[in-house]
């Protein structure tokens, strides 16, 4: 299994809703690979028409010898990446640290782990076009994996956003242009 790592765009008023993106569609990252368009459809579309039997897990920093801190609830394709939402469990205690930490204002990352079944390779880039996401993982430490990710503090608006160097000015703006709201 392989992991990549995001960030998380919003949680909810409670803060036990987490929502972000899983995956930017079409961006080389960290391990010179890119994700393309239509590469989790399959997976997602098998889990949409059987969640029981099809999981996709949600852990804490890739513990899968744990219990997972929650559940995901949607997970959407756009033309941007893979959108998921997901709800923390409460009262358990690695899912009620994560919830503090993200209402405390802390970065909490979002990580895949997946298995690739379908790539190519061009130079040192690694293209893929078809995965299976085996998890999705809450990060307490903020390592991701593409560039062009950011966390926005809970439901902020563009005005809010907190950039603090011209890489995350960059960053946010390339995704901004990605999802057409410059």
């Amino acid at each position: 299994m392989q992991i990549k790592q995001f960030d998380i765009e919003e949680i909810g008023y409670d803060g036990y809703q987490v929502s972000g993106y899983v995956s930017i569609y079409d961006t080389v990252d960290s391990h010179k690979d890119v994700v393309k368009k239509g590469a989790f459809d399959e997976a997602v579309s098998k889990w949409q028409s059987d969640k029981e039997s099809n999981h996709i897990y949600l852990f804490s920093n890739h513990e899968s010898k744990s219990l997972p801190v929650g559940k995901i609830l949607q997970l959407t394709s756009d033309s941007v990446g893979l959108y998921m939402t997901a709800e923390l469990t409460k009262d358990l205690e690695k899912a009620e640290e994560i919830r503090s930490d993200l209402l405390g204002g802390e970065e909490v990352g979002l990580s895949i782990g997946y298995i690739a079944k379908d790539s190519y390779t061009e130079g040192d880039i690694r293209y893929l076009e078809s995965v299976d996401l085996v998890e999705v993982s809450l990060l307490t430490y903020k390592t991701p994996s593409n560039p062009y990710t950011f966390v926005s503090e809970q439901k902020a608006t563009e005005d809010e956003i907190k950039l603090d160097t011209v890489e995350e000015i960059k960053a946010y703006l390339t995704v901004l242009e990605m999802i057409n709201l410059s």
